[in-house]
Parts: structure tokens; sequence; C-alpha cells
């Protein structure tokens, strides 16, 4: 419930957040904690308005592009391929809506 508030309801289909039981040995009692999942995780981002987009995609040995570069003007171009190599890398990209 604790999730709820935010817009996060556990155990949906959603896949937003999901309520884990945990056994709690000292007191002898089953509780649950509420565990925001990666799609719950995107719906945050979104709704704060400071990113564009979300993508993710794995690299792999026989993919058509592959240029990645760090520092201040980092630069991610990927191309896949028909996805039957090795995979190399995991990699994921959130644009900013702005700069600040």
């Amino acid at each position: 419930m604790q999730r709820a508030s935010p817009g996060l309801e556990p155990n949906t289909i959603l896949g937003h957040a999901y309520m884990i039981p945990f056994d709690n040995r000292k007191k002898g009692v089953t509780e649950f904690q509420v565990v925001v999942g990666y799609k719950g995780l995107i719906d945050f981002a979104r709704r704060s308005g400071h990113i564009t987009s979300i993508s993710a995609n794995i690299h792999s040995s026989d993919d058509d592009l592959w240029e990645y570069e760090e520092g201040t003007e980092a630069r991610l171009r990927h191309r896949s391929g028909v996805m039957q190599g090795e995979k190399l890398h995991a990699w994921r990209r959130v644009p900013r809506a702005y700069g600040g």
C-alpha cells in the first residue's frame, strides 16, 4: 500500500511493483515488502518530465553497427544484426528532456 499513493499498485499485470513475502524470524511472522520493478521505475521517470524516452537493447557480436564513446559528449550508435552471435553488452539510453 505504500507504493499505491505515487500510483504504483503492487502485483498487477503492469509489473510496476511487487509484494514480496519475507519471514521475520525474530517476530515469528511473515512480513511483506513492496519492491518497485523496472517498469515502475520507468513510469516514475516518464512522469517526472525530465526525460524524453527510454530505450535498451543487447549488443551482439554479429550486429551491423556498434559505436560507443564515453565522455562529456558521450555517444552510442547501435544497429542490431540477426542477434544470434555472442552477447557482448547490454545498454540503455535515457535522453534528458532538458539540460537541467
